[in-house]
């Protein structure tokens, strides 16, 4: 399913503004309230709506983990993260080394001992290894400045962003 030009406005200005009021989308997007509001409703049908929250003030501590394993045991890993109530985050690794990279979000008084013993006592991973961050995490969002309504896309020039100061500040050419 592709998002028409209303749906996308919507999303990306909610990306931006999670916490958006109902009559701040209707000015910024310049529709009428029901409009806003029926189109809130068939995208909650359509699709699956994620909200960040602080993990610190619930009271949940990250922790970042590589988990090796067998090209085969791939799907079952991801399965199971899927599934485990603390994970928010996986990235499939293919190369010299298999597995998936994985963020969770655990209560101060759990461990993964439990649960990683129990990944490599079933075979389904080889090893892991936790990463952590020398830097802390920075979110990115979508940058709405690029975004053409008419075309209902981004629209990003190479040729210009390399004669643009943040080229130079980047030392691409």
């Amino acid at each position: 399913m592709t998002l028409n030009h209303d749906e996308r406005r919507l999303i990306l200005k909610l990306i931006q503004d999670p916490l958006i009021s109902v009559s701040q989308l209707t000015q910024e997007l310049n529709r009428s309230r029901p409009t806003v509001i029926s189109q809130l409703k068939r995208l909650r049908q359509k699709y699956s709506v994620q909200a960040i929250f602080n993990l610190h003030l619930l009271g949940l501590k990250s922790s970042n983990f590589f988990l090796e394993c067998k090209f085969e045991n791939i799907a079952i890993l991801e399965k199971i993260i899927d599934e485990f109530p603390y994970s928010q985050y996986r990235a499939r690794i293919v190369g010299p080394k298999k597995g998936i990279y994985s963020q969770f979000h655990l209560p101060r008084s759990h461990s993964f001992d439990d649960f990683l013993s129990m990944l490599k006592n079933n075979k389904i991973i080889e090893n892991f290894s936790e990463v952590s961050p020398q830097l802390p995490v920075i979110r990115t969002n979508f940058s709405l400045r690029n975004y053409d309504g008419e075309r209902n896309d981004f629209i990003f020039d190479w040729n210009t962003f390399k004669k643009s100061k943040q080229s130079l500040y980047l030392n691409i050419q």
